[in-house]
C-alpha cells in the first residue's frame, strides 16, 4: 500500500512513520510527542523490531506514559520465533493474543 502509509482493504488510510533497525524508537517517540501529544502508538510488523528497540518502546510506555500496541507474528515458517517477538513476550506488560 505505500511506505510510509497504514491502508486497511476498505480504503482508509493514514499517514505512518517508517523505521529503520538502527533506529532509536524511544526518542522518535519522544520528539513527536513534544511536538504533539500522542496518546497511543501503533507498531505494525513487530516481529522484526530488535531487541534493543522492544526495551525503548517499554521505555516509551514508563517514562512517557504512552500506551504501545504492537501486531506481528510469533515465529517464523520453523517455528523459531523472531527477535522482536521474543522480547516482546517477554517483556510485556500485557499480553492479548488475536
Amino acid at each position: 500500500y505505500g511506505a510510509g502509509k497504514v491502508a486497511s482493504r476498505i480504503g482508509i488510510e493514514s499517514e505512518a512513520t517508517t523505521f529503520r533497525p538502527d533506529d532509536d524508537l524511544f526518542s522518535q517517540i519522544e520528539e513527536q510527542h513534544d511536538e504533539n501529544p500522542l496518546h497511543c502508538v501503533l507498531i505494525d510488523e513487530a516481529q522484526f523490531l530488535t531487541r534493543d528497540q522492544v526495551f525503548q518502546l517499554g521505555e516509551v510506555t514508563d517514562k512517557l506514559n504512552i500506551p504501545v500496541l504492537a501486531y506481528g507474528l510469533r515465529t517464523d515458517f520453523q517455528g523459531e520465533p523472531f527477535e522482536g517477538s521474543k522480547y516482546l513476550l517477554a517483556w510485556s506488560d500485557t499480553l492479548k493474543e488475536l
